[in-house]
């Protein structure tokens, strides 16, 4: 399972989803098969949706200080503003 970031919208005005996928393999290669759409990235960032989502991950790993620290640290200033 991951969790990625991908590009709806318009060319001129791009709007950018989280969806939950899963990796898996078949005869062309790696493939991602989409679980669901958690939601639009600015929203899902503002209301403290994903931090609720990774903290309930959280909940059920043994280790949870790295996963913390993606949602504080860098990961998600990245994530605020796409690259151009």
């Amino acid at each position: 399972m991951l969790l990625k970031r991908v590009k709806g919208g318009s060319k001129n005005n791009p709007i950018y989803y989280f969806q939950i996928a899963e990796s898996y393999r078949s005869k062309e290669g790696p493939k991602h098969k989409t679980i669901c759409t958690v939601g639009r990235v600015d929203d899902v960032i503002k209301n403290g949706t994903l931090k609720r989502f990774m903290e309930s991950i959280a909940r059920h790993l043994e280790n949870v200080a790295p996963l913390y620290s993606i949602c504080t640290g860098p990961l998600m200033s990245c994530l605020r503003r796409p690259r151009i």
